[in-house]
């Protein structure tokens, strides 16, 4: 069974490989929670179980990753298999949720990140990752065209979708993620909380490779 090494308090990490910036966010300005508290993001899910939304995994594991990411970000595409393999190798005890951090400068994330949330709600959790796997796939092809097309290939209606991504609730939730990332410090795309079983955290700014998420895990 792989095993993760809980730590003692937040810990800041730098990443190896380039991250795509927020305008206006100071990128030393980096915060984490005391030791044994908890990332300050509404409904992490170390704090309530019941409100964890697009998780990837167990929902039951001791460990979570909770990304904030860019559809449009490039380092952001580099990062999701990387932490696709590492919860599909973890037999459990890893998972991964994903939140929105669309930055000002690309156009097409807000749009796919209101969209994405349309087929979760629509569609179920399965259809959102399966969703997320081809917006990536397609960065450079973020037009409405293409988010319905993917939406309707994965069983969503057309009706349902059109009504869905022009609900202020929808736009609110990616909004809400946007601002808790950068209450936290977060200064670019991606950025992860890394949320270990006692509650500690470890900050990861950046697209690290999978060899670097495995020593930053502790994976044995």
């Amino acid at each position: 069974m792989i095993g993760f090494a809980l730590v003692a308090g937040a810990i800041f990490i730098t990443a190896p490989t380039p991250m795509t910036q927020v305008g206006g966010v100071n990128p030393e300005k980096v915060y984490a929670d005391e030791p044994g508290g908890h990332v300050d993001v509404e409904g992490s899910p170390k704090r309530d179980t019941t409100q964890q939304r697009n998780i990837y995994g167990n929902v039951d594991a001791e460990t979570t990753i909770v990304e904030f990411s860019d559809f449009e970000c490039p380092f952001c595409s580099r990062l999701h298999p990387t932490l696709k393999q590492l919860v599909d190798e973890s037999e459990g005890s890893l998972n991964w949720e994903y939140r929105h951090l669309p930055l000002a400068s690309h156009k097409g994330a807000r749009p796919a990140a209101i969209a994405s949330e349309c087929v979760a709600d629509l569609a179920g959790n399965d259809a959102f990752w399966n969703y997320l796997d081809e917006i990536f796939a397609n960065q450079r092809s973020l037009t409405p065209d293409f988010l319905q097309s993917q939406a309707s290939r994965l069983g969503v209606d057309e009706s349902a979708y059109t009504s869905c991504i022009a609900s202020s609730e929808i736009a609110d939730r990616v909004e809400a993620d946007l601002q808790a990332a950068i209450k936290q410090g977060g200064s670019g795309t991606p950025y992860s909380v890394i949320e270990f079983a006692d509650g500690s955290t470890k900050v990861v700014s950046g697209a690290l490779p999978y060899q670097n998420w495995v020593q930053t895990l502790n994976i044995n």
